[in-house]
């Protein structure tokens, strides 16, 4: 049983892969709203029911949960009768559903309460962390009361592993990698013609995304004669912010705003560019990232987070240090040196350990373990 919001496009396409996956193995979705998903994904919304309106097998599940439920009870007993009715039809479900394990894909959404029921019944349960949601709800005393439920912890980058390590949590910690749809062969890149580098960088117009060091960076650059077109894909907060200071840099010819487009159209528009700079303050793993290194396309990052994990300095791209970010500037002219014929097919051999098979593979060997 998987809980999440599937509107998220990497849980969505995490669901419909591993429903698919296996005939021997059933996975249910449990959302907190109701949204188009594909057929081979069964989802139930998590919700209320009006008292009113219930119906008959309801009122037989709450006379059951409410007095025969022995972990129900235990966890709902500072509860008043109306709260216990409330928590029971909310999750009525999941009470109801005969689970060997829960994976839970975003920990915010879910009560110390239910966990704590499953705790008490022997289901394993796995939480799964992908950003900045460790960060900065770790910090918070909710999580320590909610983690000691949880069976097993899933990050997607060792660099989100070793954050654990300064918690003090007796919980295994494992490593899966986000997969990425590989092209079906190496993809060898032509080499630019004119003598205008295009630059890509994908990511929201927020300040995490660092943008204004590759402004800044490119500013100085083009003062040497450096010749470019950066294109920015995303929206955000601060365009108003980035508006003005591409103007105030001179750079209305050079750097453009694209605003957000479909991922799809936008791996479209990839092979028309010779660079790609990601310069975050955080990044537990890009996936704007990977689908650059997918298409083959030399990067620059900065030296944050797990997207260390994705770039060979000297091979598939550079890395410059945030700390210090006159640093960019030399990157990127070094990494405008590097053979494409090369970091082609470093990708290609690369990603294989990110294909969707190995993915859900070591995902049915994790819940294996548990049950």
């Amino acid at each position: 049983m998987s809980y999440g919001d599937p509107n998220q496009h990497y849980s969505s396409n995490f669901f419909e892969q591993i429903s698919g996956k296996s005939n021997e193995t059933t996975h249910l979705v449990f959302a907190s709203n109701i949204f188009k998903n594909k057929n081979k994904v069964k989802v139930l919304s998590i919700g209320t029911i009006d008292v009113l309106e219930m119906e008959f097998t309801t009122l037989k599940f709450l006379f059951k949960t409410l007095f025969f439920d022995d972990e129900f009870k235990d966890v709902t007993k500072k509860f008043k009768l109306k709260q216990k009715i409330k928590f029971a039809l909310k999750w009525k479900y999941l009470l109801k559903s005969n689970i060997d394990i829960i994976h839970i894909h975003h920990f915010q959404t879910v009560s110390e309460t239910i966990l704590k029921y499953f705790k008490l019944k022997g289901v394993p349960v796995v939480i799964s962390f992908r950003g900045t949601d460790l960060i900065i709800r770790s910090e918070d005393e909710d999580f320590y009361n909610k983690i000691k439920y949880v069976s097993h912890i899933h990050t997607i980058s060792y660099y989100m592993k070793s954050l654990f390590k300064d918690k003090s949590l007796n919980i295994p910690v494992s490593v899966i990698y986000r997969s990425i749809d590989k092209n079906p062969s190496v993809q060898i890149v032509t080499q630019n013609d004119t003598d205008i580098t295009r630059i890509i960088s994908v990511g929201r117009l927020v300040w995490i995304k660092g943008h204004f060091y590759l402004l800044d960076a490119l500013y100085n650059l083009k003062k040497e004669g450096f010749n470019f077109c950066l294109d920015i894909y995303g929206e955000g907060d601060l365009r108003s912010f980035y508006e003005f200071r591409i103007k105030q840099l001179g750079l209305e010819a050079n750097v453009f705003l694209k605003g957000f487009i479909d991922n799809n159209l936008l791996k479209e528009e990839y092979e028309s560019y010779d660079l790609a700079i990601q310069p975050s303050f955080y990044e537990a793993l890009s996936n704007g990232l990977l689908d650059l290194i997918s298409h083959n396309i030399p990067c620059v990052i900065s030296n944050q987070g797990g997207m260390m994990e994705l770039i060979e300095p000297g091979v598939n791209g550079e890395v410059f240090d945030i700390n210090q970010p006159n640093t960019l500037e030399k990157a990127i002219l070094r990494c405008l040196n590097l053979d494409k014929n090369i970091v082609a097919n470093f990708n290609s051999s690369f990603l294989d350990g990110f294909s969707s098979e190995v993915e859900l593979d070591k995902f049915e060997k994790l819940y294996n373990s548990l049950i």
